[in-house]
Order: C-alpha cells, then sequence, then structure tokens
C-alpha cells in the first residue's frame, strides 16, 4: 500500500486517527507504529495505520471547515437518522464531518434558546467530543491550545448567526 501523501509515520509526526483525534508517533518499527493519545497507546501495523490514518488538516481543510461551521445547518428529519450520521463522522474522524456535527448541533442548541437541555443526553455527548476532536485538530495545526481552537471555532459560529452557542 502505497504512503498516503504527508504522511511519513515518522516519530515525532502528528497524525489523526479516527474518533482518537490528534496523536504523536511514540516509536517506529519497521513493520508497526506506535502513536500515543491522550492516555492511550496504540500499536498498528503500518499498512493498517496508513490505511486508518492522515496528516493534521492544513490550510485548505481549515478553509472547508470554516465555511462549513458557517453554513447553515442540516436538519435530519429523525432522532436515529441524525444519530447514525453523527456516529459516521465521529468515527471516520473527517475534520469537515466534524464540522458539520458542531454546527448542526450548536444550532440546534441556538433553537432551544441556548438551553444545553434542548439536546438529548447523547446528542450533547455527540456535541462535545465532535467539538473536542475538532478543536484538538485545529490546534495542532495552529501549534496552539486547544481553548483557543474552541474559542475560534465559537467565533466561527458566532459570525454565522450573530448568537454565539454556549458549549453544555
Amino acid at each position: 500500500m502505497p504512503d498516503v501523501p504527508g504522511l511519513a509515520l515518522e516519530v515525532g509526526d502528528q497524525v489523526v486517527y479516527g474518533s482518537h483525534g490528534v496523536g504523536t508517533v511514540s516509536k517506529r518499527r519497521p513493520d508497526s507504529v506506535v502513536v500515543e493519545f491522550d492516555g492511550l497507546s496504540v500499536t498498528l501495523p503500518l499498512e493498517q495505520a496508513r490505511a486508518a490514518m492522515r496528516p493534521v488538516a492544513g490550510e485548505a481543510e481549515l478553509a472547508a471547515v470554516k465555511r462549513a461551521l458557517g453554513s447553515p445547518a442540516s436538519e435530519t428529519q429523525t432522532w436515529q437518522a441524525r444519530q447514525r450520521a453523527t456516529q459516521g463522522k465521529v468515527v471516520a474522524g473527517e475534520i469537515v464531518g466534524l464540522a458539520e456535527i458542531v454546527r448542526d448541533y450548536a444550532s440546534r442548541l441556538m433553537n432551544g434558546s441556548g438551553n444545553p437541555g434542548s439536546l438529548s443526553w447523547t446528542d450533547r455527548k455527540a456535541y462535545r467530543r465532535a467539538r473536542e476532536l475538532l478543536a484538538a485538530e485545529i490546534a495542532a495545526f495552529h501549534g496552539s491550545t486547544p481553548a483557543d481552537a474552541d474559542g475560534w471555532i465559537t467565533a466561527q459560529l458566532h459570525a454565522a448567526t450573530s448568537t454565539p452557542p454556549d458549549v453544555p
């Protein structure tokens, strides 16, 4: 399997691994790689790592995130369909998909007068996780903190709606 462009999997490289988020390659062996996440160490064969991981988003992806956060929310008709779509996007860990989740749930929060109770427990959990993963990747790209990146997310949502959403 050919290497993913920009994914060398060398010690010190930052990578994104689906719902685990941003991690750092801590060891590289001829046939495997070890990636460290917050409190989690994952060892994968090189082929599986190349298939499952991607480089941290770049300028083009961040521009797409900004567009996604600023676009109108997508309203899925049923709770089950929304949950399936959300779960698929979190597992895939693609940055634009995470931005879409954040945008859609933030919109639902604002439509519920910003009351975190306007989201179910499952929805709040999905929203928090997607926002956490999104902020971590933006922070990794900018070399900033997740808190600073979360502020940027809020600013993008605010610019699109003129009402900043509360993070439950």
